[in-house]
């Protein structure tokens, strides 16, 4: 979907509210809306709170737009007071615009946890809680007859110190238990009964849904990666799941119990789809997450090893190489599918840190170093590597010997002849081959000659079947239906007509003097 930072301008610095809060910087932006961060004003501690404020359009009364605004504000207002959803503190509307004031969360968002950051990685029990928190506000919002319907880690927010996660972005939140509105969401995402269907008589369970958006969150989670496009029948990933049973297990380095659990919550049957409820007691008797390195050693699958190979922890860095704007990118919750970052890349350090100060110097130049000296001055620098073998030449068939025809002028080679998807049926014939219309070439058997080389054989001609005529009435009764007698005279006229078309032919062929 696209963004709306183009339909609306940079608020930057303006305020609202009577002056109460006070727009900083676009930390984020998306279908639905651009995310501020704000600074909110208290008067009686003469204070400043930051805070996050999605600035929308006020669209006009009645329309699909207007109505998907107000039930986002109406159901996030029903789930605000939820310990893991983020708080709701005010709706205003001012200036043609709709401001909803949130909670700043600086952590950011947990897809940049496990993607950028890989905190999560191997890393058991700080996944095992924010999970069951996650599962925690699910549950509390299903409670309250609100069903989310776009769980996904880019709409999970957490904390600074990863200890706390809150759900986010309700703009596709519904209050019906049943839904014939398909395709809702992120279709990584969707069960198979909300995903590329139509169907209005078979409606799906917005509950199970969002369970099916949980279990799909939870392989992102401890694998980084996803386990197929949708959940449809065309996608060969999924059909591999769906028939084997052991399938996550030939890709990610995942234990068999937690492979256990997935199956639960992810079956093709909804009715067998575990509850929320028995969702968080399989992840709090889970013994373990991961393989272990030995195991991953052992595993014959190469994906099982590539993926714990780069899903890894990463190493730890200085602070001041840390991105001074890394909770810029957590607000995708708040903002739609699609979200812009302001952020720097995260390569650590400035040009003049990675560089020495002698490089950039005006005074003269000293002589460059040989590659020992440089070699004892930096310890860093790996030793030269040993020259690697070179493979030994292996012979070359050598081409025929070509004889030189010194008598003859050399024939200029016939032209390549193009091959198309139906060649085989209606082949391009060279030139010089016989075409349609033209007698029918002898063939090589009858000949005794060489077939032409020049160009693809001709196919030998077949004979086709006499058309069918088709009519729509029967036949007139003026047509005669018995074959006319032959009288004497058309006998006479008969052999006349046979006699000047011999004659025509004999002077055509030079057979008889005109």
């Amino acid at each position: 979907m696209p963004s709306l930072e183009t339909k609306i301008p940079n608020l930057s610095g303006q305020s609202f509210d009577n002056g109460r809060y006070k727009l900083m910087n676009p930390i984020g932006s998306g279908a639905f809306g651009v995310v501020y961060r704000a600074h909110e004003y208290i008067p009686e501690s003469n204070t400043s709170i930051i805070r996050a404020v999605k600035v929308s359009p006020r669209y006009k009364k009645g329309s699909f737009q207007r109505l998907n605004q107000d039930r986002e504000t109406v159901l996030h207002r029903k789930v605000s007071q939820i310990p893991n959803v983020v708080t709701l503190h005010r709706v205003v509307h001012e200036n043609g615009y709709q401001y909803m004031v949130l909670d700043y969360q600086g952590g950011g968002d947990l897809r940049r946890i496990i993607d950028k950051k890989r905190s999560l990685a191997r890393n058991e029990p700080v996944l095992r809680e924010l999970f069951l928190q996650i599962i925690d506000g699910v549950e509390a919002c299903h409670g309250r007859g609100v069903y989310h319907r776009d769980l996904k880690p880019e709409n999970i927010l957490v904390n600074e110190d990863l200890t706390e996660v809150y759900i986010a972005d309700f703009g596709l939140a519904t209050l019906s238990k049943q839904s014939t509105t398909f395709n809702v969401g992120t279709k990584f995402f969707e069960c198979p009964e909300c995903v590329e269907c139509d169907d209005v008589e078979y409606p799906y369970d917005t509950r199970r849904n969002d369970t099916w958006a949980l279990g799909i969150t939870l392989i992102h989670m401890t694998t980084g990666r996803l386990p197929w496009g949708t959940a449809t029948i065309e996608d060969r990933h999924f059909v591999n799941f769906l028939e084997n049973p052991n399938h996550l297990r030939t890709i990610f380095p995942i234990s068999p119990g937690l492979n256990d659990i997935l199956h639960r919550a992810l079956t093709i049957i909804p009715d067998e789809a575990c509850s929320l409820s028995e969702f968080r007691k399989l992840i709090r008797n889970l013994d373990r997450f991961w393989l272990t390195e030995k195991e991953v050693e052992r595993s014959r699958y190469l994906a099982v090893k590539e993926t714990w190979r780069t899903y890894s922890p990463v190493e730890p860095v200085d602070a001041l190489s840390e991105d001074s704007g890394a909770s810029s990118e957590s607000w995708a919750s708040a903002c739609g599918d699609v979200l812009e970052s302001d952020t720097s890349s995260e390569s650590g350090g400035t040009l003049e840190d990675n560089c020495r100060v002698s490089d950039f110097s005006d005074g003269p130049r000293s002589a460059p170093k040989p590659a020992s000296a440089v070699l004892k001055v930096d310890k860093r620098t790996p030793p030269p590597l040993p020259p690697r073998p070179q493979p030994k030449p292996q012979p070359q068939p050598q081409p025929e010997p070509v004889l030189d025809c010194l008598d003859e002028p050399s024939q200029p080679e016939p032209p390549a002849v193009m091959q198309s998807a139906s060649s085989d049926e209606f082949p391009i014939r060279a030139p010089g081959s016989h075409l349609a219309g033209d007698a029918t070439p002898e063939s090589p058997a009858s000949s005794g000659s060489e077939p032409d080389s020049n160009g693809p054989d001709t196919p030998p001609t077949r004979p086709h079947d006499p058309p069918t005529i088709v009519t729509s009435q029967p036949l007139s009764g003026d047509l005669p239906l018995q074959p006319v007698e032959d009288t004497e005279e058309s006998k006479v006229v008969f052999g006349y007509a046979r006699k000047m078309s011999l004659v025509f032919w004999a002077l055509m062929y030079g057979q008889l003097d005109a």
